[in-house]
Formats: structure tokens, C-alpha cells, sequence
């Protein structure tokens, strides 16, 4: 005897999979407020004054309800530079460092490994609480210094940078399972 799936158990993994694509979208209003930095925050007490002054929530865009577009300061693409940017928050998995993705106009997982740091990340965390994970800005800090060493980084994320590997697993888990429980 076949085991179909309830209702609930249907509604369930619809919630789920909007809830993970929706931080997925891209915010084109980010692009225009992503500026390089030098150094980011080093404490909460400084990231609430970097927030303040970009102040966010009054920046005119269509992508989320105004609370929820909010400062960071995180890696560019390339893992070299730092950028405030405002942008609605991720979720950041695989204890990696958060990065702001220019062409897919949205913060997601950066390349950059930080569970062996004295504070590693967590997995997972809040884009917004990098500040809390001070050695994924030193990754930039100390490329200054050796810059010229030549070294490179790959990322695995698709050159169009709007969906990593884990939101196309997520978005696979979701079409094998709508299509089970639609043979059953």
C-alpha cells in the first residue's frame, strides 16, 4: 500500500521551498548603494552607527518591505575587497563567510571558508551579524599585504551569480518530491 503525502505535509514543503527561494531574488536597488570600504565594523556598537548613517530602510526600492532592506558590510564576489551595501538579509550556510553578488544583486555564501577561525562562523548565521565573524575581513586585510603573491580563488556558483548549488539542490529536492506525490 502506497503512502500519499497529507495536505500538511504538502503545504509544509511549499513553505519551505518560497521560503528559501525568496532569499534568492535579486534587489537591483542594492547594486546602486554597494560602495568599497576599507574596514568594516569590528562590533555591533559600530555596525548600528555604519547602519544609521546609510540608513537603509529610506532608500526607495520595490524588493522587500523597507524594514527588511538593511546595511551590511561584507566580501565583494571576487573575496578581495569589502562593500557596504544595503540588501535584504540571507541566511549563510556551510560556515562561509557572506558576500555580495553584483551580477545576481543579492548577499549569499561566499567561497571563503571561516570555521577555523578563532570565531568561526556558525552555520548557519544572519548576513547582517558578519561583524560578529572578524576573520572573514581579515581574509581581505591580509590580501592587501600580500597582493602581489598571485593568488587566486574559484568559486563553484554560476557565472550569472543569482542561485549557488545549494539553491538548485533545494529547488531539485522540491520538483522529485511535488512529482512522487503527485504519482502516488
Amino acid at each position: 500500500m502506497k503512502k500519499r503525502w497529507t495536505p500538511s505535509t504538502m503545504s509544509m514543503l511549499i513553505m519551505l521551498y518560497f521560503e528559501f527561494i525568496k532569499e534568492t531574488v535579486s534587489c537591483p536597488a542594492s547594486l546602486r548603494t554597494a560602495n568599497d570600504v576599507e574596514r568594516c565594523p569590528r562590533n555591533e556598537l559600530e555596525w548600528n552607527a555604519h547602519a544609521a548613517r546609510l540608513n537603509c530602510s529610506s532608500i526607495n526600492q520595490t524588493c522587500v518591505d523597507p524594514s527588511l532592506f538593511e546595511y551590511h558590510c561584507v566580501l565583494n564576489k571576487e573575496g578581495n575587497k569589502l562593500l557596504e551595501v544595503c540588501a535584504p538579509f540571507s541566511h549563510i550556510y556551510g560556515q562561509k563567510c557572506s558576500e555580495f553578488n553584483s551580477l545576481g544583486e543579492l548577499i549569499q555564501e561566499s567561497f571563503i571558508n571561516c570555521s577555523e577561525a578563532l570565531v568561526p562562523c556558525p552555520s548557519p548565521y544572519i548576513s547582517t551579524e558578519m561583524y560578529k565573524y572578524q576573520a572573514c575581513y581579515d581574509v581581505v586585510y591580509h590580501s592587501k599585504t600580500t597582493r602581489n603573491e598571485g593568488r587566486a580563488h574559484y568559486s563553484s556558483r554560476s557565472t550569472d551569480g543569482k542561485f549557488c548549488k545549494s539553491h538548485l539542490g533545494m529547488t531539485v529536492v522540491f520538483a522529485v518530491g511535488l512529482y512522487v506525490y503527485l504519482l502516488i
